[in-house]
């Protein structure tokens, strides 16, 4: 007997397949009454969140709650972020990353843990997974190279046998370390023909003076050699003097490593603290004339030469351009601080040889000292767990930072392995939504004089989309032929095939330097395995890296506004970046062409009141206040930003319909754009590293990154019902866009 036959009558069995029909058709329209309609096949990715929360729907939903996988997802991730307990309009950074705070746990290695942070992380476990796989002969070259980079900074057994005798053949064949070499001649010694030297070696380190080759800030079309400060990494807490806590365990540490190189300890003890008494030296001049520095300041060779007698720098200048360039005296350079300059001359007059020996040596040591045998890692380590609170980095994280010299190579398989290029043109349109507000924010703006009004809304109509990557990454040809020459054996230690690069990518540099700017150069686009956004002003141009084009950033499939709050706000951010203090001396077309004096005089006095809200504010648990001055330009594009990348969704809701609300959540869509946001800035700090960060970063730290914009804005008091007078809603408020 038949299962049919058995259990129901022909009628009945009727019936059932009539029900089950009406009820797939039930659940279709819910599906569809769910789901934003769209063109183009949809594809549904995995959902890398590490997270237990759960949302319950409630399956009598209103027909306009989003119940897709992303929508169910997003929302999951919105409650595990906030604290329902804190009032909205009394806090809203509180409200918003109130449990991000409380169960984020920073990593030993780091000193802390952000929503940008989480999304480097995963870019740099993506790139790791390609890197260790083993070789292959169908390995394109790009990631060829990148293998035998990072697996011969991995090869520690190789640096145990191999680096320190390769770092002490360099002191030899560059007169010796005077500390650890007892046949050091002082008579022989030039610090320019030690750098000159070194130079052809491969190692281009900047030891007193750094040269680059910029874009021409009056003529953009074409490159200039800019002459400028070094970089000390430590400059700030070292210009602080030898009594500050920074300054003394760096002391210590440059003792117990020369100790490690076998220096007597008297001798170690000795010489490093006039090396110290030198850097401190060094470090206090750049940090006195730094605030002085000219974006632009051009004179020829032979004028510079007038000014600062005692360094050969036509000599200097054609070594670092060698072998492609040679300049003659009467070419123009750049030289963004003369006064430094000046000041470096009469330092290097007035110290030992010596000592000017020990500080270049130990400024190698320095740059290499984590591929060099354990002992010195571990002693490098101990240095950062004092100054920074953190623990050592796992080898792996340190070696991929090492492929930053490859960043064309490493942006190219990222992007083939990682990327869903189609966000790329989804992210473009929102950002020609945001472009357009700020238009229509800049028309408004009576504080602007009809001329500048002018300039201003003809720059942000050419403003330069470089969303994601530059196309010419998905062309294998295009990479290859850009690493041409290029050839390192996997079988050399790390520090040798780092020079390999070094050089390589040095003479390629120069090469450009007489050759016309192409302001869409897609090689200064590939470093997208970052999650960061940039205003490029020469260009007149944002970029907005590949790694935003994703979760937590972007998501097609997911309501947009979540996508305009996370990616749309960096968006906002880097436009206003082109007419902030800095942006606005550039036109156009990236030359320095400044306002009217009316408009640079308003936007001063508009610019002024930021100066003081933000200078009122004080961090809590450091006591320290912000530097409204220091964060201004940051503070603009954060306050016009958040506008108008809400602005530029609301033009797209104009266009393409109110979207469904996000289940078991009792926020509006433009409450829940404000909500994305302000989780860009959810961020956790050792105590450690916030006085630092305080002290040293240009922007505020994250907390009034989002209360003071927010406190600012009309439209979040509105959209939250702040009411006057409440903390998020005050009567005074600050606005230059």
């Amino acid at each position: 007997m038949s299962w049919t036959n058995k259990y129901c009558t022909r009628g009945s069995w009727l019936l059932l397949v009539a029900i089950l029909i009406l009820f797939v058709i039930i659940v279709c329209l819910l599906c569809h009454s769910a789901t934003k309609s769209s063109t183009g096949e949809k594809v549904v990715t995995k959902i890398e969140e590490n997270t237990t929360t759960i949302v319950t729907l409630d399956t009598t939903a209103p027909p306009n709650v989003c119940l897709t996988e992303k929508c169910v997802h997003s929302a999951a991730d919105i409650s595990k972020m906030i604290d329902t307990t804190v009032d909205p309009c009394h806090d809203f950074y509180k409200f918003v990353c109130g449990n991000f705070i409380k169960n984020s746990v920073i990593p030993d290695h780091k000193t802390t843990i952000k929503t940008f942070s989480i999304v480097n992380d995963r870019a740099k476990l993506q790139l790791k997974s390609l890197l260790e796989k083993p070789s292959h002969q169908d390995d394109s070259k790009p990631l060829k190279l990148l293998k035998t980079v990072y697996q011969s900074c991995m090869n520690t057994t190789q640096m145990e046998t191999e680096s320190l005798i390769f770092i002490r053949r360099v002191f030899k064949e560059m007169g010796g370390w005077p500390v650890i070499d007892p046949n050091w001649n002082e008579r022989k010694f030039d610090w320019k023909q030690v750098l000159f030297r070194l130079r052809r070696s491969g190692w281009y380190l900047n030891f007193f003076v750094a040269m680059q080759i910029d874009v021409d800030a009056k003529n953009s079309s074409r490159r200039i050699l800019t002459i400028t400060y070094p970089h000390i990494s430590n400059y700030r807490s070292l210009s602080k003097g030898v009594n500050h806590t920074d300054t003394q365990a760096y002391y210590d540490h440059m003792v117990r490593v020369l100790s490690l190189f076998g220096a007597p300890k008297l001798s170690a003890s000795v010489e490093m603290n006039e090396v110290l008494e030198f850097e401190i030296s060094l470090s206090k001049i750049v940090a006195s004339d730094k605030a002085s520095a000219s974006e632009y300041n051009p004179m020829t060779i032979k004028e510079l030469q007038e000014s600062v007698h005692s360094i050969p720098w036509l000599q200097l200048i054609n070594n670092y351009l060698a072998p492609e360039q040679m300049l003659k005296s009467r070419d123009v350079v750049n030289v963004t601080l003369l006064k430094f300059l000046k000041n470096l001359e009469d330092l290097l007059l007035n110290t030992n040889k010596r000592i000017l020996a020990n500080y270049m040596f130990w400024y190698i040591v320095k740059k290499c000292i984590n591929h060099l045998p354990q002992k010195f890692r571990e002693r490098n380590f101990d240095y950062l767990r004092v100054v920074k609170g953190t623990a050592r980095a796992a080898r792996w994280d340190q070696c991929i930072k090492e492929i930053d010299k490859l960043n064309v190579a490493a942006s190219y398989v990222y992007v083939k392995n990682f990327v869903n290029t189609g966000n790329k043109n989804l992210v473009k349109e929102m950002a020609t939504y945001i472009q357009e507000a700020f238009v229509e924010v800049a028309q408004n703006k009576s504080w602007l004089d009809l001329e500048t009004k002018e300039r201003v809304i003809l720059k942000a109509g050419k403003i330069g989309q470089r969303i994601g990557f530059p196309d010419e990454l998905l062309n294998d040809s295009v990479v290859e032929e850009f690493y041409k020459g290029l050839e390192l054996d996997p079988f050399n230690h790390f520090l040798k095939i780092n020079l390999n690069v070094s050089s390589f990518l040095h003479k390629k540099t120069v090469k450009t330097f007489r050759q016309r700017v192409v302001k869409s150069d897609w090689m200064s686009q590939a470093y997208c395995y970052t999650a960061n956004g940039f205003f490029k002003a020469k260009s007149n141009s944002i970029e907005i890296m590949a790694a935003l084009l994703q979760y937590p950033f972007f998501d097609g499939d997911r309501p947009y506004y979540i996508n305009f709050g996370r990616i749309g706000e960096v968006i906002g951010h880097e436009i206003i970046h082109a007419f902030d203090g800095e942006g606005n001396q550039y036109d156009e077309n990236g030359n320095l062409n400044s306002w009217t004096p009316e408009a640079v005089k308003s936007f001063k006095e508009k610019s002024e009141c930021f100066v003081g809200q933000y200078g009122n504010m004080t961090i809590p648990e450091s006591g320290m206040a912000v530097d409204g001055v220091k964060t201004l330009n940051e503070n603009i594009a954060d306050n016009g930003g958040f506008k108008i990348a809400y602005r530029g969704y609301l033009k797209w809701v104009k266009r393409n319909g109110e979207e469904f609300l996000l289940p078991g959540l009792s926020y509006s869509p433009r409450q829940i754009f404000w909500i994305s946001v302000a989780t860009n800035g959810c961020a956790k700090y050792r105590k450690e590293a916030l006085g630092k960060f305080v002290s040293t970063n240009v922007h505020a730290l994250e907390y009034f990154r989002v209360m003071v914009p927010f406190m600012n804005l009309e439209d979040f008091s509105k959209d939250f019902n702040c009411s006057t007078g409440s903390v998020m809603n005050p009567e005074d408020k600050c606005e230059v866009w």
